[in-house]
């Protein structure tokens, strides 16, 4: 198994943390039997979360003979969209947690043997619309980054929301660099809203809220994305502006004690304590744990390294029990994660303890 990660540079936690859940996802593959009695291995190597030495060391794996057997293309968007030509070219069998050409194109025929587990926005989206809807917010502000991912955040929620019937009052973006959003949340307390729709990753968050606070706007809802939950919040926030704050969560982030954990979910849990620790949002892992446990489950099934039959098995696999975020995951016409509304919720804030939320209330 080949995983072309950002091991150095700015993105060398994320690729750490892919690398740590990669080599407990392995020892639970290989505990099991490995694949068709061989033992899975690892070969990372360290693209510095560039796109375009991401696609020269693949080209270097394949020229040299070395095509792998399951590929894990990047940490990231950019470096999976680099690699996509090769992948598509030579018919890699790719499953990993980076969306890359699945976010443009999610045709299976253009994609054969790429899928990813990033949640599906639309499927996102959707359970986003039905929340706001139970809870009688009739209109709401939106307010999302200008990156790749904010902007098409953006475009599925504002789609699924107004099917819901929903009123959006205002929408306002901003640069993921910036360091304050005064203005756009005065833009969006002027609309009146039931509640704001909130999407950001990271830092930001901490200054949405500081200024949320700023400008009295605690007694308005505020929901965010599943982006939200990859974040220690009480490390950005005070608990007073934590207040009136829900947000979209995989359900493996809500607190359990982990000596109450018990099935695949334990085994997730023990074999990532055995190969580094729990460091980050317990999600983070999941989402590049699964893949190599359905990638072993296709190569079983199939018999062989050829990577569109590997696909075409891994298509058919249906529910699989070692998986951890969802059980099942694709069909032939979907290499992005199958809706499954018992793969989410929504959360209060809390501290991250064991990797998971423990929410205040």
């Amino acid at each position: 198994m080949l995983a072309i990660l950002p091991m150095s540079g700015s993105l060398a936690t994320t690729g750490a943390n892919n690398q740590e859940a990669l080599k407990a996802a392995i020892a639970t593959v290989n505990a099991a039997g490995g694949v068709k009695g061989r033992m899975l291995t690892l070969d990372v190597q360290d693209d510095k979360g560039d796109g375009a030495q991401a696609a020269t060391l693949l080209r270097a794996a394949v020229s040299s003979g070395k095509k792998p057997d399951i590929l894990v293309d990047g940490g990231t968007t950019n470096e999976s969209l680099a690699m996509a030509p090769v992948v598509q070219q030579e018919h890699i069998f790719t499953v990993a947690s980076s969306s890359g050409i699945l976010f443009t194109d999610a045709n299976v025929s253009h994609n054969p043997t790429k899928f990813t587990t990033s949640p599906s926005l639309p499927a996102l989206a959707g359970e986003m619309a039905k929340y706001l809807k139970s809870k009688s917010y009739n209109k709401i502000a939106m307010l999302s980054a200008t990156d790749g991912y904010g902007s098409a955040w953006k475009t599925e929620y504002t789609q699924a929301i107004k099917a819901a019937g929903i009123t959006i009052a205002a929408s306002e973006t901003f640069d993921t660099t910036a360091l304050d959003m005064t203005s756009q949340m005065q833009t969006l307390q002027a609309s009146h809203p039931d509640a704001i729709v909130v999407e950001a990753f990271g830092a930001p968050i901490g200054y949405i809220l500081k200024d949320r606070d700023k400008l009295g706007m605690i007694s308005t809802p505020m929901v965010g994305g599943n982006t939200f939950s990859t974040t220690d919040l009480t490390k950005l926030a005070t608990a007073a502006q934590l207040q009136n704050l829900t947000f979209q969560a995989s359900t493996i982030s809500q607190y359990v004690d982990p000596s109450a954990l018990t099935g695949a979910r334990k085994t997730f849990y023990q074999a990532l304590l055995a190969n580094g620790g729990v460091n980050q949002a317990i999600s983070s892992y999941g989402y590049s744990y699964d893949p190599i446990i359905l990638a072993a489950a296709a190569l079983n099934k199939s018999g062989t390294g050829d990577g569109l039959k590997a696909a075409q098995a891994l298509e058919a696999l249906g529910s699989v029990s070692d998986t951890v975020m969802q059980n099942k995951y694709f069909d032939k016409q979907n290499h992005v994660p199958l809706p499954n509304p018992s793969a989410y919720t929504f959360l209060t804030a809390g501290p991250l303890v064991n990797g998971m939320i423990k929410s205040s209330s």
